[in-house]
């Protein structure tokens, strides 16, 4: 009979195990990985638009509608319908801090003027870039 490289009968079926030996039995620390930031000022109208694309980078982001409330979603048909209907309302000068990465779009709830929005946007560093 042979066996393979960790004595288990070959054909056997075992999965094969192996031992780890652990050294260091004090605690591990841990940081947070470092970020970069980045700011972008829009005007948005009622027909909406797409603020955030899907980024796995992406740490948080923080949005705030300066001049008027805006309707968000994470498609371009939240935020088209023009009853307001199904909509997600934001109010104007309240801060909306996303920590996931799905996009995000946004319009003025407004038809009649636009909405001046700003975003600032956090994406974990590449640590390769670290100097």
């Amino acid at each position: 009979m042979t066996t393979d490289v960790y004595d288990n009968p070959v054909g056997s079926g075992e999965i094969p195990t192996v031992p780890v030996q652990l050294k260091n039995k004090k605690p591990i620390a841990i940081r947070e990985l470092p970020t970069h930031t980045s700011f972008v000022n829009r005007s948005i109208d009622e027909t909406g638009q797409q603020v955030l694309s899907r980024d796995p980078h992406r740490k948080i982001a923080t949005l705030i509608s300066l001049t008027q409330d805006i309707y968000i979603g994470e498609n371009p048909g939240d935020v088209q319908n023009t009853s307001g209907a199904g909509q997600t309302k934001w109010p104007a000068l309240t801060p909306l801090v996303i920590t996931g990465n799905n996009e995000l779009y946004v319009a003025a709830a407004s038809v009649s003027s636009v909405a001046d929005i700003s975003i600032v946007i956090e994406v974990w560093q590449d640590t390769q870039d670290e100097t």
